[in-house]
């Protein structure tokens, strides 16, 4: 899907996301987003990765195949910020030192 495509769903009668590289159509999953419907309108139309990442757990990454219907086509979507990178980086050199892990030892102790 071309870029300039996926930029005209920004409604809430029409609304795609990307997610990495992939584009979901989450129209129908609106009203039913536990964190509400107007952070993914939001994001309509534009890339959401960052935002995704950064507030759902790995297992919730299966619920996207099935609003996914295609992928941004090559070369046709915008750099990344400087910012936007260097957040990334950060990110996952955080992840890979296992930040982002939850000790469940730590709230067993707390009761």
């Amino acid at each position: 899907i071309d870029w300039c495509e996926f930029t005209k769903h920004r409604s809430k009668a029409d609304c795609w996301l990307c997610i990495a590289g992939n584009v979901y159509d989450v129209t129908k999953w609106l009203d039913r987003h536990p964190g509400g419907r107007q952070i993914l309108l939001n994001y309509c139309g534009r890339d959401a990765t960052d935002q995704f990442l950064a507030f759902h757990r790995q297992e919730d990454h299966r619920y996207l195949k099935l609003y996914q219907i295609g992928c941004v086509a090559p070369g046709t979507a915008p750099e990344p910020s400087k910012q936007t990178v260097a957040y990334r980086k950060l990110r996952g050199d955080l992840q890979r030192e296992g930040l982002f892990d939850a000790d469940l030892k730590f709230y067993i102790k707390e009761l």
